[in-house]
């Protein structure tokens, strides 16, 4: 899918503040493009930076730090990107370790932690991505519910960014049904 986004939006440089497992990482690297990301989580960094290796991805910068303490440092304050491709973590619906580089350990509420973790990446984003803000997101529930998804669009909206397009995964169950999968929500500046 990353490789779809990017070449119908016609972006070469991305910025991932939540990189996970790297598929966005390879999928960028696939259309011969630049990626820079962060990932908190030392077992996954370790991981990628094998895969990094073992693929010989060289336009690859990974960042083995907590996105919301690089966005105003020397490694980011200048850069400028095509776009922000991402999938944050789901406030506690996705709770990879118990590290305390973890955005769940920082923000103990929801509210707390769409202040300080997700808006200062959508800040990042609308002034350094110059053409696109891309996010996998959706509204969710664990002990309550939670509206990702709007808030998302509503924080892009705050700052100058309105809803473009979206790209959708289709899978196939096991009775053969169509079901939806990851949904990528495009914004781009007004």
């Amino acid at each position: 899918m990353t490789k779809c986004i990017l070449q119908e939006l016609g972006c070469k440089t991305v910025f991932d503040p939540c990189i996970g497992w790297g598929g966005r990482m390879v999928g960028t690297c696939s259309i011969d493009g630049e990626y820079t990301g962060c990932e908190p989580y030392t077992k996954t960094y370790i991981g990628l930076k094998s895969i990094q290796k073992t693929l010989s991805l060289d336009n690859v910068t990974i960042y083995n730090n907590p996105v919301e303490e690089l966005l105003g440092s020397h490694e980011l304050i200048n850069k400028q990107f095509d776009c922000c491709l991402t999938s944050p973590p789901y406030y506690d619906l996705e709770v990879y370790c118990d590290e305390d580089s973890q955005s769940i350990r920082k923000y103990t509420t929801y509210d707390d932690w769409l202040k300080g973790f997700i808006e200062p990446i959508i800040k990042y984003v609308t002034t350094h991505c110059t053409k696109f803000s891309c996010w996998s997101v959706k509204n969710f529930k664990t002990d309550q519910p939670y509206n990702l998804y709007d808030d998302i669009v509503s924080l892009h909206a705050s700052y100058g960014c309105e809803y473009y397009t979206e790209y959708a995964v289709t899978k196939n169950t096991l009775t053969n049904n169509k079901a939806s999968g990851d949904v990528t929500y495009v914004f781009k500046p007004l």
